[in-house]
């Protein structure tokens, strides 16, 4: 009897099929996998291309952002890495020495060229940036070149990004617009499976790795993008704490060349119609054609950059695969090195930085707050002592470059502990005076030049990062911030005629002279030079390390018999959490009240009176002409050896109705 096909079970048939699909299915996924595996040799892999700053297990960002740029440039270690393109070219297959940055004559690889069109892809960002070190990383120039332009080997995109300015009294952002056609890229040879080493490599990797490196460096070049690309630095002329804030809030949701409603390109354009903006463009790709100088013109070359891409593109950038990664590579990997290459590089920069912000302190003083912890001449000390440390690793990397050394030390010094001796920018918070309180002042100081720098990194860095500050570091550095506080050190009353129109004459002086002369009240009195005249109290200021005992005051009228509302007139210093005492009543003029009558009301710190210059005072009354006896009115304090009248008045007292009155302070004895 014969086969018969249709008599076989029909859960056979099924059986079959499944196992026939089953196979199928995984010889598909083999292939995925060895395409996808030769792929990420290469440094192309479409997970890499598509995510953006993704963590990587120890914190830090990945080296791949959307358009295929290194958000985080990195030395060698890594199996690929994407850098800036070199200004005096290479070619693909090329060798490349990451270690300084060179590229090596010699190729050492077997593949065949390929190229990659997929249509042009185009990516914008905006990025505010802090310092030199974030906007070297942000402009994708990755740590060799940085080391190249410190030797004057720099590219074109270095030289752009040293003369930008950023300082604490203005704000950058860095624009990054980009249009890539394609790519070329080692594929590999006809006869081979992968991209692999020639045989000459392969038997120099054998023999003497050193000699390995000197002839064809830790990597070559497996990919060279092409398209156009445009920087543009944008620095607003402002520090007000509020406005920055709506500045970095306006960036976020830009698109690509800004829509007419955006509320960061309205933001340019009031800055720049202000004088307030200043726009610095770096672009490759194009015919040479001029670049833009203002908002428009930006905005007109952004929507041009495709049209450039095209028509005349240029490479700028490239992937570098390190030869360890290929099948044919002997035991053992090539060593990555210089260690502390990075970190060294970034520490310059920051350097570079501090050493900016002081010639700014320096050419601008009255847009600090000087003197009370900070004064120009600590901050000259500040300046040579960063001014060492860039010096020395520009002569470590000398030694480097000619092979004294065989490794680039790491600096010591966090530029965290320059940070803390810096002044605070005046125009970042117009709440704070120079006469406030001293943990205010610190507050401040350590918002502005320690936790706005820490974010900035943490974000750009990881969080991982040396230079991304928990809150125990930073309180660690807040320990390091001096601000000394304010005292009263001296002061006079001087007497003027009613009308204002004759010289103001000292009619008493206690005290230090300073150069800082602060207006405590006015009031009427009585002067032998101009009889029936008005006068004025002042203090010399100073600071110290510890608090003095008056640490503000206000003066408020009224009318003349005390019968309206008091009106403050003046207040100086600091007044929360302290004692409000009045230290004296007399007759004044007011723009409210004209003739009228004024208490002044001192704010004291009776714990600092041990160890301030006042320890007390007493307001005494007499009559108009001082002929009677002198009856004590009220008093702070206990008396000591040592009283000096500070002011007489006009005053009114239940004893001698329309009198004389006149404050006298407790010295600290001598």
């Amino acid at each position: 009897m014969g086969y018969d096909r249709n008599s076989e079970p029909k859960t056979k048939k099924i059986n079959k099929k499944f196992l026939y699909a089953s196979i199928g299915a995984i010889a598909l996924i083999v292939i995925i996998v060895a395409v996808v595996v030769v792929i990420t040799l290469r440094g192309d892999s479409p997970k890499a291309s598509s995510t953006a700053s993704a963590a990587t297990p120890n914190g830090n960002p990945s080296t791949a952002t959307p358009n295929g740029n290194p958000s985080t440039p990195t030395f060698i270690g890594k199996a690929t890495r994407v850098t800036e393109y070199p200004p005096d070219g290479i070619e693909l297959g090329q060798g490349w020495d990451g270690t300084r940055g060179h590229q090596k004559s010699s190729i050492g690889i077997i593949f065949e060229e390929k190229s990659a069109g997929l249509g042009q892809s185009k990516t914008e960002d905006y990025i505010k940036v802090t310092d030199k070190s974030r906007l070297m990383q942000e402009m994708d120039i990755s740590a060799e070149f940085q080391y190249s332009g410190i030797n004057a080997r720099g590219s074109a995109k270095f030289s752009f990004a040293s003369k930008i300015d950023i300082s604490s009294t203005s704000q950058c952002f860095i624009a990054r617009a980009k249009v890539q056609n394609g790519r070329i890229y080692t594929a590999p040879h006809s006869n081979d499976k992968q991209v692999k080493l020639s045989p000459e490599a392969v038997e120099l990797a054998k023999q003497d790795k050193d000699e390995f490196y000197r002839v064809y460096g830790d990597s070559f070049v497996s990919a060279i993008h092409s398209g156009a690309e445009l920087y543009a630095s944008m620095t607003f002329d402002e520090q007000e704490k509020s406005k920055v804030q709506e500045l970095e809030a306006s960036v976020e949701g830009s698109g690509w060349g800004f829509s007419a409603e955006s509320t960061f390109r309205n933001k340019m354009e009031s800055y720049s119609k202000q004088s307030k903006l200043k726009i610095n463009y770096y672009q490759a790709g194009g015919s040479g054609d001029p670049l833009p100088t203002d908002v428009a013109g930006f905005l007109s070359k952004m929507n041009e950059l495709p049209e450039l891409a095209k028509n005349a593109p240029h490479r700028y950038s490239m992937t570098l695969q390190r030869y360890d990664t290929l099948p044919n590579w002997p035991a053992g990997t090539l060593e990555s090195r210089p260690s502390g290459y990075l970190e060294t590089i970034q520490r310059y920069f920051e350097y570079q930085s501090i050493f900016t912000e002081i010639n700014n302190v320096e050419s601008n003083p009255d847009d600090f707050l000087l003197g009370r912890g900070t004064d120009l001449d600590e901050l000259e000390n500040t300046k040579e002592a960063v001014r060492a440390e860039l010096e020395t690793i520009e002569n470590n990397i000398a030694d480097f470059e000619l092979g004294e050394i065989d490794s680039l030390p790491e600096p010591s010094i966090p530029d965290y502990d320059f940070r803390v001796k810096m002044p605070l920018p005046l125009r970042y918070d117009p709440t704070i005076k120079w006469e406030d309180d001293a943990e205010n002042i610190r507050d401040a100081i350590k918002e502005f030049w320690v936790e706005k720098t820490s974010d900035s990194r943490c974000l750009a860095r990881g969080f991982s990062h040396a230079s991304c500050l928990d809150s125990d570091q930073i309180e660690q550095y807040v320990q390091q911030i001096t601000v000394n506080h304010v005292v009263v050190v001296g002061g006079r009353q001087q007497v003027n005629a009613l009308n204002s129109g004759s010289r103001w004459l000292t009619k008493i002086e206690w005290g230090t002279k300073t150069n800082r002369l602060v207006e405590v009240t006015t009031f009427r009195t009585w002067s032998s030079n101009y009889g029936e005249s008005q006068g004025k109290l002042e203090f010399y200021i100073g600071v110290a390390d510890k608090p003095g005992l008056i640490r503000g005051w206000r003066q408020f009228a009224t009318s003349m018999n005390s019968s309206a509302k008091f009106i403050m007139q003046r207040e100086w210093g600091h007044f929360d959490n302290l004692e409000e005492v009045t230290a004296a009543d007399f007759r004044c003029w007011s723009p409210q009240y004209n003739e009228g009558h004024c208490h002044l009301k001192f704010f004291i710190e009776p714990t600092a009176s041990d160890t301030s210059l006042i320890q007390g005072w007493r307001y005494e009354a007499s009559t108009k002409n001082s002929s009677s006896q002198w009856i004590l009115q009220s008093s702070w304090g206990e008396s000591t050896g040592e009283e000096i009248p500070v002011a007489s008045f006009r005053t009114f007292s239940p004893q001698y109705k329309d009198g004389h009155g006149k404050l006298l302070f407790a010295l600290s004895s001598p």
